[in-house]
């Protein structure tokens, strides 16, 4: 998006996940990386790495002031979540009791004393992550081809 948005030629490089990316990054063999704050947080904080911009329109808490992209890129939204995901078919008590004791593993102190953006709990009962999901999907299928390293096209 970033890349069709300004014009800047990036390449996508896949890696088999962000530490042997935040690695090159680190030792300068790669220029820069999207990640999420939480696994760029302690390089940022020690001057290693310097944020050139916010993934999501809205701040994280906790974190120093950053400048979204969709500043400058309209539009621009990647911000990520993760899910805790059961069968279709479960049935409604089912989920609901899981979800009571996942928020009571939530309010525990020692969850407590974790950062805000990395402790919030909020249950879907009204289908906006189903939503958010088939949003995301649809605005990748959007996305051109990026070239990667061997020539080949790779997914933005």
């Amino acid at each position: 998006m970033v890349a069709r948005a300004t014009g800047a030629k990036l390449v996508h490089i896949p890696y088999p996940g962000s530490a042997p990316a935040l690695t090159d990054v680190l030792q300068g063999r790669v220029p820069l990386m999207f990640d999420v704050w939480n696994s760029l947080r302690p390089s940022v904080e020690t001057g290693k790495l310097r944020v050139l911009g916010l993934g999501s329109r809205t701040r994280i808490e906790g974190a120093p002031p950053m400048e979204p992209i969709a500043s400058i890129v309209p539009d621009f939204d990647i911000s990520s979540f993760f899910g805790l995901v059961a069968p279709g078919g479960t049935p409604p008590a089912v989920v609901q009791g899981i979800a009571a004791d996942v928020r009571a593993i939530m309010e525990q102190p020692d969850m407590a004393r974790r950062p805000r953006g990395v402790r919030k709990f909020h249950q879907d009962r009204h289908g906006a992550v189903a939503a958010r999901c088939s949003g995301e999907r649809h605005r990748g299928r959007a996305l051109r081809p990026m070239p990667s390293p061997s020539g080949t096209a790779g997914r933005a």
